[in-house]
């Protein structure tokens, strides 16, 4: 493979990559906010990302990521009391 056919597969990754994440936004429109965090993280946004998307700071996106991931940890831990009993 030429270096300039290798150039061209990775400039439409890139694209692909970038309307893969920009429909992950879409989706995300009118959700609540940590809904929106939540969404764009899994779509694979960085929390510097995420906070530009959404007009706030990183640290307010690393904070609510911090939180959702602590709810699902505690309800992780709560299934598996319950699956015990």
């Amino acid at each position: 493979m030429s270096k300039d056919t290798r150039y061209e597969y990775e400039v439409i990754r890139q694209e692909l990559d970038r309307l893969a994440r920009l429909l992950a936004l879409s989706l995300s429109k009118g959700l609540p906010f940590r809904e929106q965090v939540k969404n764009l993280d899994l779509a694979g946004f960085s929390p510097s990302e995420i906070a530009k998307l959404l007009g706030t700071t990183s640290v307010s996106v690393r904070v609510t990521l911090y939180h959702i991931r602590q709810a699902e940890r505690s309800k992780r831990a709560r299934q598996a009391r319950r699956a015990r009993k």
